[in-house]
């Protein structure tokens, strides 16, 4: 989040999703390339990394807020399987 930040101009936004729900998550868990990460599960590969995780939009918004921007909207999408921001960094940065 703080790289994001980092990258976008004043006044730029951003619109992050993340699952909030989602049925492999479980499956994960018993996955031998995947390490307990934060809210979820990263999977190191050849190609880079992947975060799996459950992310709800308080938590969305929290992580949005101590990388210094500013949320715009929040919530929930697809019948609450996903989580939304809508965030921007300050014009005064």
């Amino acid at each position: 989040m703080r790289n994001l930040a980092s990258v976008l101009k004043p006044g730029g936004k951003a619109y992050i999703v993340t699952q909030f729900a989602n049925s492999h998550f479980r499956a994960w868990s018993k996955n031998g390339k995947a390490e307990h990460y934060q809210d979820g599960w990263l999977v190191r590969s050849a190609r880079g990394a992947s975060f799996y995780g459950l992310i709800g939009p308080n938590k969305l918004v929290e992580y949005c807020e101590r990388s210094g921007l500013e949320v715009v909207e929040s919530g929930t999408r697809c019948h609450g399987n996903a989580a939304f921001v809508e965030a921007t960094v300050p014009e005064d940065v």
